[in-house]
């Protein structure tokens, strides 16, 4: 898990991003905002990784990822999290990474969403 704090008493929000690829398929990826980077990482077949952080006070938080694995084309961008499109459904955003898209589930309201790449 990697913790990004930002200052500020601005609610905390909460990422995870989960590898359901089929075939035993390792996820390259790397994720970052305006003023984080987190750097190039690997996810096992089955396996999470999440991170914190806390939205800019003056609104605008956003974090993106691309993703990559072999056999891909191409990098896949998805953003992960948007401050005017997530704030009031994702406390806790859920992303299962797949071949044809993703799925985004949420805890703080009843959300599944897929789309394709």
């Amino acid at each position: 898990m990697v913790a990004v704090w930002s200052c500020g008493a601005t609610p905390g929000k909460h990422v995870y991003i989960k590898n359901d690829l089929p075939s035993g398929l390792v996820i390259s990826f790397h994720c970052l905002s305006q003023d984080d980077d987190m750097g190039p990482m690997l996810l096992a077949p089955g396996d999470q990784w999440d991170f914190q952080f806390h939205l800019n006070i003056d609104g605008g938080t956003l974090f993106h990822c691309g993703f990559t694995w072999f056999g891909a084309k191409t990098t896949h961008p998805l953003t992960v999290y948007d401050d005017s499109v997530h704030h009031g459904e994702c406390d806790n955003c859920f992303w299962s990474i797949r071949i044809n898209g993703t799925c985004l589930s949420s805890s703080t309201i009843n959300l599944v969403h897929c789309t394709g790449w």
